[in-house]
């Protein structure tokens, strides 16, 4: 028999009224349903109409809604769900692609002041992960491309991105209660808590770490003349390259 998958976030009345139905298409059909939206307040519907265990029917959380002002498209784009269930991390390996959305990586940019940087287009994220006792290791790759604005010469220019990253969560009760100095390999450590793991925070924090601290559109610009300000890469400007130190200026009209 096949399963029914229903948007149990959408509608007027949802998901009370969704629920509502589903409870009993499985009851007097014995249909599968499988409701998708907020786990927590589709089981508290559940439980609202005594939906007993035996029910056909199951939960797919989704923790992100598309609103009915919301266009498909943009929609698809922004809410890609990063979030991955604690319980699906298992012994053996898993892949997982998302996608990390430009506005959100350019607001995180500009939270930490790195203005001389703007990704152009969305991030792709490729994450393989799996659990090793209780702790979850994942790692993968991201790639961007940004736009850099040249500290020497105040240029635009193009910057890909491409860099692998390597995270190690553990459960929050195992946090030291003191501070203690980070060692290299606690750089890539963090904790989690409760049935979801958002990876979307860790991976935009390792894009803005990938980063070079000084922008260079190339390793040797010449950056601006100091007097005219014209942009020394395209070429000599004219002026003469001599400089007086002005506090010997008086000493230059008693000369005279």
């Amino acid at each position: 028999m096949k399963t029914v998958a229903v948007d149990a976030m959408g509608g007027d009345h949802a998901p009370e009224a969704i629920v509502e139905g589903a409870v009993a298409a499985a009851r007097e059909l014995a249909i599968p349903v499988t409701l998708v939206g907020d786990r927590d307040r589709i089981t508290r519907e559940l439980g609202r109409h005594h939906a007993e265990d035996g029910l056909p029917i199951n939960v797919h959380h989704a923790s992100q809604v598309v609103e009915m002002d919301e266009g498909p498209v943009e929609a698809l784009r922004r809410k890609r769900d990063s979030s991955i269930r604690v319980e699906d991390i298992q012994d053996t390996e898993k892949r997982a692609t998302f996608v990390e959305d430009v506005a959100e990586i350019n607001e995180a940019l500009a939270r930490t002041g790195a203005v001389d940087y703007q990704f152009q287009k969305a991030a792709p994220v490729e994450v393989a992960f799996y659990r090793l006792g209780a702790d979850l290791l994942f790692r993968g790759r991201f790639t961007g491309a940004l736009t850099g604005t040249c500290a020497r010469c105040l240029e635009n220019y193009p910057f890909p991105l491409e860099r692998e990253f390597t995270f190690v969560l553990k459960p929050h009760g195992e946090q030291a209660s003191k501070p203690q100095e980070l060692s290299e390999e606690d750089i890539a450590l963090s904790f989690y808590r409760g049935e979801e793991v958002d990876l979307a925070p860790l991976v935009r924090e390792a894009m803005i770490l990938a980063l070079p601290t000084r922008p260079l559109c190339r390793e040797d610009c010449r950056g601006l003349c100091p007097h005219c300000g014209a942009n020394l890469n395209a070429g000599a400007c004219g002026c003469r390259d001599e400089w007086t130190d002005p506090r010997l200026e008086a000493l230059r009209t008693l000369k005279r």
